[in-house]
């Protein structure tokens, strides 16, 4: 069997810029300056180790926790939708009986079984690990690839942090430029294969599964 594992923010769904705003409401509620202007220049800011971003506001450590509360609550996932093609792929990997889907981010839990059942989306998934206590995913991972017993895997993410900790499990990685972090930073933690567009997805995770 083999895991395909997908962040969900930046991969799934369409969600740079409810942060974006989430971060401006959270700044200007806590006093801080945020000096963001648009969603664009938010991508090229976004520390995918997000706890540098408080640290980066000004936020200590010990404000960090109520501060990432926040900034989740703000997020309005009603302004978001999924990108196109992700249900197709979804759809197209969900009739090979080798594959095994799973989910693997930052966002709660609840949050992303909600939108998956808007979506329909929720059938193709075996597992989904949300809301971890830092952005390292790197035991997680580990976890679920030890829980489904899978010969090979494939992480798929659209930050450094994504692909970093997808590499410390040595399994494959796609990355996805379309989602919170652009091709030039992805592309210097060498990641597997890069997809440009959610309509390239497919044939990435095609391509590595033809080499295993």
């Amino acid at each position: 069997m083999i895991a395909i594992l997908f962040d969900w923010d930046g991969v799934i769904i369409d969600s740079a810029e409810i942060f974006y705003k989430s971060y401006v409401r959270l700044c200007r509620e806590t006093n801080k300056i945020f000096p963001i202007k648009s969603v664009e220049e938010f991508r090229c800011w976004y520390d995918s180790a997000w706890e540098n971003n408080y640290y980066s506001l000004g936020f200590n450590k010990e404000e960090i926790h109520e501060a990432v509360q926040k900034t989740i609550a703000y997020a309005d996932y009603n302004e978001t939708s999924i990108f196109p093609y992700v249900a197709e792929t979804l759809e197209n990997l969900s009739r090979d009986p080798q594959l095994i889907l799973a989910i693997v981010s930052t966002s709660a839990e609840k949050t992303i079984r909600t939108f998956l059942a808007k979506y329909a989306l929720e059938k193709y998934f075996l597992f989904v690990s949300g809301q971890g206590e830092s952005s390292d995913k790197t035991q997680r991972i580990a976890n679920i690839l030890s829980k489904l017993n899978c010969s090979h895997a494939i992480m798929i993410g659209d930050t450094t942090s994504d692909i970093k900790s997808a590499q410390a499990n040595n399994i494959f990685t796609i990355a996805t430029s379309y989602g919170w972090q652009d091709a030039q930073r992805l592309q210097a933690i060498n990641p597997t294969l890069i997809a440009h567009h959610p309509q390239e997805l497919l044939s990435c995770i095609n391509e590595i599964l033809r080499s295993i």
